[in-house]
């Protein structure tokens, strides 16, 4: 050894000057490998094979030619050497490994030779044990032990035999592991095995979160990885749940989502909402909404152990039923499964708001807010009264809004659905301010309205 070392110092150093070597670990920063210089290049186990990285820079102002790299020494090889004559501009860098296969314990040195340049790289080997399990699977260090796929919170345990492969006794004096997921059940620390014997331990792997969950086996230093895929318990079948007096419109109700038995995990689903009109021609109705979100889509949590959803910071999801009539269907998407309930808004009478009516000049003026679910009024009452409340003679006007209100709905409906306001004027021949009051009734296709009786105000 004392030879190889003294041939590196005697190396021309004029010529290496355009030639920087690193070292680059598998954690950690580049290590520049001086010139006749020695480089760890870090322990594995025995009868494992670890891959360097290596990595040639060109210092130089000038492109330079790279030709033979190797590496001579027990247990060391370039299995991909670079290619012959390779021109390596001004900063550029190539890289290349250099394969530790070491078979037995022990330290282990080889000479690195790039054209001129020479370095000593050491490495170590320490006596590992194998895992094998009962049906003749077995694993080395660095290896990666798969256990089968497992619900959260469930688990599974697999044994092992910690076997000394080697042909003296081998100490195990430190033995973990790590990973939320996985647990085992050690033997007391240290203990020696003889060649060729074992020692059993149990992993069980326990899932603490759906997906790829990983953790590690270490003994004496050197891992062995331990993975396993976990996935959540399916959720209960669930069903929706809509308040009562739900069916008319313009009002604000709730739909719930229950489960058939509590949620053995947590989880989140979809419901969604959508209308169709049941008035032929009529538009959709846009106040038809979940009103946490403003549009027809709600969210919905499910928490580990629930029996029902939760939407927001509610128990159940609140909505609107609009102005128009029609069928809602709800959809809720959870778990994969899809669960369906339908309301029915119910045609309905003409529904008038605060109404007023007043003397403008010599003639009543009536303004009617209100809905009519039905997009479909045809006709419209008023009914004059004087001031002492009897009801004037010739005091019925009826008049057909068939074409007025069509009119209305097909250009405002998909912005307000079945909402309108009207404004009624009337010319009194006489004195307007003898008159009380008015009274209105509206028709549609569900019938006549309740009289509404309107005070004239001056």
């Amino acid at each position: 050894m004392l030879r190889s070392v003294l041939l590196v110092l005697a190396l021309p150093l004029a010529a290496l000057a355009q030639i920087q070597v690193s070292y680059i670990p598998d954690s950690g920063s580049a290590q520049v490998i001086p010139v006749a210089g020695t480089e760890d290049v870090g322990t594995i186990a025995a009868g494992t094979t670890a891959s360097l990285h290596f990595q040639i820079l060109n210092s130089g102002q000038n492109a330079t030619s790279i030709g033979t790299v190797n590496v001579n020494g027990f247990d060391f090889a370039v299995p991909d050497p670079p290619p012959l004559h390779y021109t390596l501009a001004p900063g550029s860098t190539l890289d290349f490994h250099v394969a530790f296969a070491p078979v037995q314990p022990n330290d282990y040195r080889a000479l690195l030779t790039i054209d001129s340049f020479s370095a000593l790289l050491v490495g170590h080997a320490v006596a590992i044990p194998e895992l094998a399990d009962a049906t003749g699977a077995t694993w080395q260090a660095g290896d990666v032990i798969a256990f089968p796929k497992t619900q959260v919170a469930a688990s599974t345990a697999k044994s092992f035999s910690v076997v000394n492969p080697w042909s003296t006794p081998l100490t195990i004096s430190t033995m973990t592991v790590s990973g939320d997921s996985f647990q085992a059940t050690l033997p007391a620390l240290p203990f020696t095995l003889p060649p060729n014997t074992t020692q059993a331990v149990q992993i069980t792997f326990q899932p603490v979160a759906s997906g790829t969950n990983t953790g590690a086996l270490s003994i004496n230093g050197q891992p062995f990885g331990l993975t396993g895929d976990a996935f959540q318990p399916p959720l209960p079948p669930a069903s929706l749940a809509i308040s009562s007096g739900a069916s008319a419109s313009r009002q604000q109700a709730t739909i719930a989502v229950q489960l058939a038995s509590a949620a053995q995990s947590a989880g989140s689903g979809t419901l969604t909402m959508s209308f169709v009109p049941s008035t032929p021609g009529a538009s959709d109705d846009p106040a038809i909404q979940f009103l946490d979100t403003g549009s027809r889509t709600e969210n919905v949590q499910i928490a580990n152990g629930a029996a029902a959803g939760q939407c927001g910071t509610g128990a159940a999801c609140t909505f609107q039923t609009g102005t128009t009539a029609g069928t809602i269907t709800f959809t809720l998407s959870l778990g994969g499964q899809i669960s369906q309930a339908t309301l029915v808004v119910t045609p309905a009478v003409v529904s008038f708001d605060t109404a007023s009516a007043k003397v403008v000049g010599n003639g009543i003026a009536v303004t009617l807010p209100g809905f009519d679910n039905t997009h479909a009024t045809t006709a419209l009452s008023f009914t004059f009264f004087d001031t002492s409340g009897k009801e004037i003679p010739s005091g019925v006007v009826v008049v057909d809004v068939t074409a007025k209100f069509q009119q209305f709905f097909a250009q405002n409906a998909p912005q307000s659905g079945g909402l309108f306001q009207l404004a009624a004027q009337f010319p009194v021949t006489g004195t307007a301010t003898q008159l009380g009051a008015v009274a209105v009734t509206a028709t549609n296709a569900a019938g006549t309205s309740p009289s509404v009786q309107i005070p004239i105000g001056y």
